[in-house]
């Protein structure tokens, strides 16, 4: 896993986004419950190798932005959370020299 800033025109850049970005599974999820479960699994697998999931990750997220030490995995508590919530979370770093941009 590549750490600190990833420079996506570089070689070790263009593959770690290529891994990162390749399909989950052959057969893709059809957005049925039925799949649900094993959909997130593996989105589960792909963001801890990438350190998504790790304190700190993209995907650690506060609920409420009043209480920002109180953050949450958006893949394992995905139901607390607002549409209007994530997308003033992603405003916080969406035009910033960051990883997470």
């Amino acid at each position: 896993m590549t750490q600190g800033m990833i420079d996506l025109g570089s070689k070790p850049g263009w593959n770690h986004w290529k891994m990162a970005t390749k399909k989950l599974q052959d057969d893709l999820y059809d957005c049925k419950p039925e799949g649900f479960y094993q959909f997130i699994k593996n989105l589960k697998t792909r963001a801890n190798y990438f350190g998504c999931l790790s304190e700190g990750g993209i995907l650690q997220v506060a609920p409420n932005p009043k209480k920002p030490t109180e953050v949450r995995c958006l893949l394992e508590d995905y139901g607390v959370f607002s549409y209007d919530r994530l997308v003033e979370h992603k405003k916080t770093y969406i035009s910033s020299d960051t990883r997470f941009a």
